[in-house]
């Protein structure tokens, strides 16, 4: 499986949960996937050329 596939199904799938947001409750995993999609776009001090 290549990392775009696994990329877009991810994204599908927060797509869905995001959808539920305000309508339905959502379970543990919805709240894990959410976390971790902000994670995802989320940079490191280094990543980003901040001094320290």
């Amino acid at each position: 499986m290549d990392p775009d596939s696994r990329s877009d199904d991810f994204i599908r799938v927060v797509e869905a949960v995001r959808k539920k947001e305000g309508n339905q409750l959502l379970t543990d995993d919805d709240l894990i996937i959410l976390a971790a999609e902000e994670i995802s776009r989320t940079f490191t001090h280094e990543e980003k050329n901040y001094s320290v």
